[in-house]
């Protein structure tokens, strides 16, 4: 484990590291976020909970960009619920 103090110490530096190879089992869980009519929705708020009901902070959170797609890395073990929130 490389920590950022020493990485702001050895900056320009090349640090070596240990690379573990045991498998993180997460996914890429992508896609669009749509109004009901349709309508992508442009910097909005993804949350995401890491169960069948979204009680509570959500144990995840990303935002959609400026065509309305998102993207972030999961556990795969757990049932997702999301939810997409906009300004307008």
């Amino acid at each position: 484990v490389i920590t950022t103090t020493q990485v702001k110490a050895a900056s320009g530096s090349i640090l070596k590291a240990d690379l573990s190879t045991t498998t993180w089992q997460l996914f890429i869980l992508e896609g669009s976020a749509l109004t009901p009519a349709g309508t992508a929705i442009v910097s909005g708020g993804v949350l995401i909970w890491a169960s069948t009901t979204a009680a509570g902070e959500p144990d995840f959170q990303t935002f959609t960009d400026d065509k309305s797609f998102f993207a972030i890395s999961l556990p795969v073990a757990n049932p997702y619920v999301l939810k997409v929130y906009t300004k307008e």
